[in-house]
């Protein structure tokens, strides 16, 4: 069972023409389905203040970047917006190809991504994350660990000698998260440079069309060079 749930009020493109089966109840809609099983943002079925995130059994499934376009595909067809999701996902793909040409010939700095600062959580190999920083020229300094989000001591991510530092934010009008605690570990290479940065998490956790915003802003972040 898929569960959308609602971002934004206008919602009057979610009608019988998309599933058979479709209820609401207090804001959230629950379609009847069985082929999908993860979180995605979905602007397929209506304008751009539309936001949806459907999910299975509120369990959240490990993917990466093309599984997020193909599931958006599939989406537009189990909607019947074909029409709608070709040319967005098209869009959203020539986009990445044209972050891949920018950071090409650049080197690959090392970052440390951190999502969360107390306990110290950072992106492993399965999550979306660790590829978008590939993606964007980056060399996630936690990207062998088998866990897709593993918890780090300070220690060992003091140890890699990360050259970029991305702290996510999580919500509108947040800063990073526990700046001033990195800022105080000033034989880092990021410190020592000035690349302690804030990122907006909203962009990169989610999967759906944001990704690629959160994309773009991963590879300014990395190689601001790039994009002057």
């Amino acid at each position: 069972m898929f569960a959308v749930r609602r971002w934004q009020p206008h919602l009057e493109c979610l009608d019988s023409r998309i599933l058979p089966a479709v209820t609401l109840n207090s804001g959230v809609l629950e379609i009847i389905a069985t082929e999908q099983n993860d979180v995605i943002d979905v602007r397929l079925l209506a304008t751009d203040t539309t936001k949806v995130a459907v999910s299975v059994n509120n369990q959240t499934q490990t993917f990466n970047v093309a599984d997020v376009t193909s599931l958006m595909r599939r989406l537009g067809e189990l909607t019947g917006r074909e029409a709608a999701a070709g040319p967005l996902v098209a869009g959203l793909e020539q986009r990445i190809v044209a972050v891949k040409k920018a950071v090409l010939p650049l080197a690959r700095p090392r970052v440390l991504y951190v999502l969360w600062p107390e306990p110290l959580i950072v992106p492993g190999r399965g999550a979306i994350v660790t590829e978008l920083i590939q993606l964007a020229g980056g060399q996630s300094l936690t990207a062998d660990d088998p866990d897709a989000w593993p918890r780090y001591s300070l220690e060992a991510a003091v140890a890699k000698s990360p050259e970029v530092i991305l702290l996510a934010n999580h919500g509108a009008g947040t800063g990073a998260v526990a700046v001033d605690k990195w800022k105080r570990l000033t034989s880092l290479p990021a410190v020592k440079s000035g690349r302690l940065l804030s990122v907006n998490g909203d962009l990169l956790h989610r999967y759906g069309p944001r990704f690629v915003d959160g994309l773009e802003q991963l590879a300014r972040a990395i190689h601001p060079e790039a994009f002057r």
